[in-house]
């Protein structure tokens, strides 16, 4: 099961398409308040997240990655996003993202990231 946290309706549509197609059980939420509602209430079920880092709510990306690992520190967090450069990523990873993918991106190149997770 994956949280996909994504405010672009068009590119979270595709990835749940593409998402679903291999397998996988989709949850979405739009925005940082409502990633923290499905999180409590699929906690347990959640095998990773693919997280935007530019998200409308309470909560900036960043924020809401940290409140994610302080709820569930063994969390997979993928930040996908194309408002970082190389130093911002390396923060991320220093935070406890697993990956970060620049968008745009290839569903090849979220695959390649998934096998690597496992």
């Amino acid at each position: 099961t994956v949280l996909l946290i994504e405010d672009d309706p068009l590119l979270r549509s595709a990835v749940r398409s593409w998402m679903i197609k291999m397998g996988f059980e989709v949850l979405e939420a739009d925005n940082s308040d409502t990633a923290i509602e499905m999180f409590e209430a699929h906690r347990q079920t959640i095998d990773f997240v693919i997280q935007d880092l530019v998200l409308p709510g309470e909560r900036n990306g960043v924020e809401l990655l940290q409140e994610l690992l302080a709820r569930r520190a063994d969390l997979p967090v993928i930040i996908a996003s194309g408002a970082i450069d190389d130093d911002g990523a390396d923060q991320l990873y220093a935070m406890g993202a697993k990956a970060y993918l620049s968008k745009p991106y290839k569903m090849e190149q979220l695959m390649a990231l998934l096998e690597a997770m496992e």
